[in-house]
């Protein structure tokens, strides 16, 4: 069972590291299977193809993100950590080194079964971060921080198209650290506005 595990687990890091080295079309199941010495109809006892392999590094990246949106988040909803957690949400998704390479691609127009794939991993972190963003919302509404006119619910869910915007952007920035201060400042400019 250990071995099982562990060839998994290598499976993974070894299909991670070509998808994003080389891209997902261009990185075939051979080549996942060389990197550990493995033939490919081996690794079908483990997955079911390349989609379902993209499925589980996309899963173990997001996993990663979700751990860190835990830490970051967890008992605070007060004005000052929401904005905290909003300055380093990008580089979260910045470490996702292959679920960050299809932000930048028209997949929805090129591989509509890895964008199903790619939806449907990270619907439970979008969830997760809509319902912060409602809780801090609300927490700021009854303190007077923000104006008792906004709807929580609206707010979580116009900041989250938001931000998925600006992984587009943080994706395909040639100055990081630029856009970086830029993103605060739009951050500081949002959460901390005068009414």
């Amino acid at each position: 069972m250990r071995n099982t595990h562990r060839n998994y687990v290598a499976l993974l890091n070894v299909a991670e590291d070509l998808f994003a080295r080389y891209g997902y079309d261009k990185t075939s199941v051979e080549d996942i299977a060389a990197g550990i010495g493995k033939s490919k109809t081996s690794i079908y006892y483990y997955f079911l193809g390349k989609q379902d392999m993209l499925k589980g590094v996309i899963e173990k990246e997001f996993t990663t993100i979700e751990k860190e949106f835990a830490a970051k988040t967890e008992g605070v909803i007060d004005r000052d950590s929401f904005y905290e957690y909003l300055s380093t949400r990008m580089d979260m998704f910045r470490n996702a080194r292959v679920y960050r390479q299809f932000l930048s691609m028209d997949i929805f127009s090129e591989n509509r079964e890895v964008a199903e794939i790619l939806a449907q991993v990270r619907e439970p972190f979008d969830r997760m971060e809509r319902e912060y963003f409602e809780s801090v919302c609300t927490e700021c509404v009854k303190h007077g921080l923000f104006d008792a006119k906004i709807d929580p619910e609206a707010f979580a869910g116009m900041l989250v198209t938001l931000l998925r915007g600006y992984e587009l952007q943080f994706v395909n920035a040639e100055n990081y650290e630029k856009l970086e201060e830029t993103y605060r400042y739009a951050l500081r400019f949002i959460i901390y506005h005068k009414q």
